[in-house]
């Protein structure tokens, strides 16, 4: 049982959603940079803070590219032997015909159940990028908003 649950805490669903996680996260502090930086009272900090950003996304994009290197690899290896197991059984072999059956519906349903929490890890991330953006939208519609009611009460004021 102690192998059972090493080996489901450390599954490729479980280390690619965790991934997928961490990178959705660097890209709303990116995102967050990106719309704060500006703001900067000094124009080297914007300097600054610009080239940050700038070489932040490039190292994320080159962990999102080594990230789907590495899946695309895993899924080769996991095929790898289920494409031998297929050959031999194909190939007649000794095994029964409800050994074959049996050996099918367990591959069936372990890459459907493999599929199933990977689609909605990438779903809730989907979603919680979309919370993310119209937070910050929110955010800068009160802040437009509050410039605006700042500079009509300047407006009275010089009437």
């Amino acid at each position: 049982m102690g192998y059972l649950g090493r080996r489901n805490s450390n599954s490729l669903p479980r280390l690619n959603g965790l991934a997928q996680d961490g990178l959705a996260s660097l890209s709303s502090l990116q995102f967050k940079l990106d719309l704060l930086a500006p703001q900067l009272p000094a124009d080297d900090e914007v300097q600054s803070a610009t080239a940050y950003l700038e070489s932040w996304k490039n190292q994320s994009h080159n962990l999102r590219l080594s990230l789907r290197i590495a899946n695309l690899q895993a899924k080769a290896n996991m095929r790898k032997p289920a494409q031998e197991e297929r050959e031999l059984l194909l190939g007649g072999g000794g095994e029964s015909t409800i050994g074959r059956r049996n050996l099918q519906t367990k591959a069936g349903m372990t890459s459907a159940a493999e599929s199933i929490p990977e689609s909605l890890r990438c779903t809730r991330q989907l979603m919680v990028q979309e919370v993310e953006r119209s937070a910050s939208t929110l955010m800068t519609f009160e802040e437009s908003t509050g410039i605006l009611k700042k500079a009509e009460s300047e407006y009275k004021g010089h009437r």
